[in-house]
């Protein structure tokens, strides 16, 4: 068994159209919404497309799963925000 402490600090990685792209530490108790790791990053850039973002999940055999998000509808309250995992 591995106990993984609360307070360990991980990497959440923003690309693409966002102002200060790269990784952002964060503590593994607080992990981010997907907006709050965009505003963190220095939110969009006026060339970002709001309704294409890209959630990149890995497993733990490697496996991808890519989410599709339209941020417009998060910000309007029609979809809630989505929490980013480790």
């Amino acid at each position: 068994m591995v106990n993984i402490p609360a307070d360990k600090a991980v990497f959440v990685y923003v690309f693409g159209q966002v102002r200060n792209p790269g990784a952002l530490e964060v503590k593994k108790s607080n992990m981010p919404t997907l907006l709050r790791a965009i505003a963190q990053a220095g939110g969009f850039t006026d060339r970002a497309s709001k309704s294409g973002v890209i959630i990149k999940r890995i497993d733990q055999e490697g496996k991808e799963t890519q989410i599709k998000v339209n941020v417009k509808d998060i910000i309007k309250g029609k979809r809630k925000d989505i929490p980013l995992k480790e």
